[in-house]
């Protein structure tokens, strides 16, 4: 999911595309392991920057999923840069 949206977002300068493509994904991928899921939330908040679009509910969902599993150091320190660029 995330390759695909990274081709579209990253490759192509589609982040519309991969905002959708990330959306669909967690919605039929609801069983997708937690680091998966949580990789899948904060890619759309970088995405939405780009096209100066706040993703604060992006954001809250991947601060409550690294709240509620144990997600490591290197988790917390990504949340905490896209939080530091919103500001």
């Amino acid at each position: 999911m995330i390759d695909v949206a990274a081709r579209q977002g990253d490759a192509r300068g589609d982040e519309r595309q991969a905002i959708s493509v990330l959306d669909a994904g967690l919605t039929r991928l609801a069983d997708a392991p937690a680091i998966e899921r949580f990789d899948a939330l904060l890619y759309p908040a970088e995405l939405c920057m780009r096209i100066d679009q706040v993703s604060a509910a992006d954001l809250a969902q991947a601060a409550d999923r690294l709240r509620d599993h144990a997600l490591g150091a290197e988790a917390e320190q990504q949340l905490a840069r896209l939080r530091e660029s919103l500001d």
